[in-house]
């Protein structure tokens, strides 16, 4: 989160920049950390569906709590996933006149992705979305239920607000669009086993086929070094 908010910071952007959080999720020194560093940090209530048994992993249940960003007293919002980092201002994406835009998903063309989102709050919506909760298959928590809610009507944004850091169906393809359009990506998504969960010089996901290579190397170190730049600039302090 903070390496994704100085990474947001370096583009310009002087827009409130929110941490939602839950009251019990995070420890009082993290939280102090967020604040520190410029975020404002909100607490909100932690959503859960009843039943997790047509879910792909138990862990996504807490995913319901981003439906919270509907009640938040904004008027517009850009969400992003934490295991991201910006590259480019974003901020013109506040004048879409769309109450919700989306990126398609890395694994589904057809499906849209909850890491990166415009919207609207409201609480009409937000009282729609938590009433098919237990209703809708959850096989990914709360990005199942958007797709089925939204479904043909949100305003799809283009793939480069959320760039995959791996290659997911031709890797050759993969490799020359990093090496030819990489100017063009606003948003890099660290989708899989995160570079903070394992070392400076090792992606972890070297061993998957098709997250592998020397583009996924390249993007793996990109965070690493914007990481590095927000340590080196403060006022974080890293260990």
């Amino acid at each position: 989160a903070l390496t994704l908010f100085y990474s947001v910071r370096k583009t310009g952007s002087k827009e409130d920049f929110v941490a939602m959080v839950t009251s019990d999720g995070l420890a009082s020194d993290t939280l102090a950390s967020l604040s520190r560093a410029g975020m404002r940090v909100l607490t909100v209530g932690r959503m859960k569906k009843s039943h997790t048994r047509d879910m792909s992993e138990e862990r996504w249940n807490d995913n319901y709590t981003k439906l919270r960003l509907w009640q938040l007293a904004y008027e517009k919002l850009i969400f992003l996933d934490s295991d991201m980092v910006v590259l480019q201002p974003i901020d013109h994406l506040f004048a879409l006149k769309h109450t919700f835009a989306a990126v398609p998903d890395a694994f589904h063309p057809c499906y849209l992705n909850t890491g990166f989102m415009v919207l609207a709050p409201c609480n009409q919506t937000f009282a729609a979305l938590t009433a098919l909760i237990e209703e809708v298959r959850s096989e990914e928590s709360e990005q199942t239920l958007v797709n089925h809610y939204w479904l043909d009507r949100y305003h799809v944004l283009h793939y480069t607000y959320n760039f995959a850091k791996h290659n997911v169906m031709s890797p050759t393809r993969f490799d020359i669009y990093v090496e030819d359009y990489l100017d063009t990506v606003k948003v890099v998504h660290y989708l899989g086993v995160k570079p903070w969960l394992c070392s400076r010089d090792l992606d972890c996901m070297r061993h998957v086929p098709y997250y592998g290579g020397a583009t996924n190397k390249f993007l793996y170190d990109l965070w690493w070094t914007i990481f590095e730049s927000m340590c080196d600039e403060g006022p974080v302090v890293c260990v």
